[in-house]
């Protein structure tokens, strides 16, 4: 059975309250290739970090000195330890940014994907920036990149993607996302191929994670836990769409 995702707290005793990462793992070119398409420039490095460590500190105080919240209904997301449901908020559109190393052909399934969740909400709550090659591992940088990997997977090989995503307070500020393209092979376009995975679907649902949410088996929830090869699942559902209102 192949797995499109499991959840793991990774490094949750290194962060204070209502702070903390999350690796969510998932079943799921050369830049030129693209016309429209963007390199993003590399930062520099001090003013990274002093700029991450700000926004960590600045959701840590907003944190302890807000008055105390009722708790929030998760419908579906993950929910903070104050039981507020984690998002990027305010902070809308989520840039994501495709690293050179996912092949041209899969640009448009991210692009239809993208556009699948922004028309769920009704608004613009995630964009793509275009191609970058300057963020070449998945680091907290500050930055959210899909990158593609043919030549080595850390994690279980039943696993076909992995989404990390950083948060404070219950405020998102990075995503990233790993596609395991060492163990499983990928289609795009309309027709399913056999033997291999559906990659619209598989992006679909780490976008969500993305977004926030979690995991769930309800009807046809693209945020299910398994996708099987040759299967097509590229509309968020009505529970979907209902949880994602829930929050943006």
């Amino acid at each position: 059975m192949n797995h499109l995702c499991d959840q793991r707290v990774m490094g949750a005793k290194r962060f204070a309250k209502g702070f903390g990462t999350r690796a969510v793992s998932t079943l799921l070119n050369d830049p030129s290739r693209l016309s429209g398409g963007s390199v993003v420039g590399r930062r520099n490095k001090p003013f990274k970090w002093i700029l991450m460590g700000a926004v960590m500190a600045l959701g840590l105080l907003v944190q302890a000195c807000a008055p105390q919240q009722a708790p929030q209904e998760s419908c579906n997301f993950m929910m903070s330890s104050d039981q507020q449901r984690i998002s990027w908020g305010p902070q809308t559109p989520a840039v994501l940014y495709v690293d050179s190393s996912v092949p041209a052909e899969f640009f448009d399934s991210i692009r239809s994907a993208v556009e699948h969740w922004n028309q769920s909400v009704g608004r613009e709550v995630l964009k793509i920036g275009g191609w970058t090659n300057s963020y070449p591992n998945e680091n907290q940088d500050g930055v959210n990149v899909i990158y593609w990997r043919k030549n080595s997977w850390p994690d279980n090989k039943d696993k076909q993607a992995v989404t990390t995503i950083y948060w404070a307070a219950d405020r998102l500020f990075e995503a990233d996302i790993r596609i395991n393209d060492v163990n499983f092979d990928y289609f795009s376009g309309p027709t399913p191929i056999a033997n291999r995975v559906d990659f619209e679907s598989l992006i679909l649902h780490e976008l969500g994670h993305v977004l926030g949410l979690s995991h769930q088996e309800v009807g046809a929830s693209v945020m299910a836990m398994r996708l099987e090869n040759a299967v097509l699942r590229r509309t968020p559902s009505q529970k979907d769409i209902n949880d994602v209102k829930c929050e943006y």
